[in-house]
């Protein structure tokens, strides 16, 4: 019994998706194991801006979000 060729891309799509949540998780874990500071200068980002996602494919976008509000927290402000 063979399975049609979209169902087949189907589970390659799935199983790569699962092997990049779990290779984020290994790393999250890691991290967590032997946290090291950033090396960023005097002032860190993202140590004033933080926030919690419900799920890993949320990541990304909050990345992005809090990357935003760091970088006009910390503009120079015109006159």
């Amino acid at each position: 019994m063979q399975d049609d060729p979209l169902r087949a891309i189907q589970r390659h799509n799935d199983l790569k998706a699962f092997l990049r949540y779990e290779n984020a998780l290994r790393a999250a874990y890691a991290q967590s194991q032997n946290p090291q500071p950033p090396r960023w200068g005097n002032s860190s980002p993202g140590r004033e801006f933080k926030a919690t996602v419900s799920s890993m494919h949320l990541v990304e976008d909050k990345v992005v979000r809090l990357t935003d509000y760091w970088q006009k927290a910390h503009q120079p402000h015109r006159s």
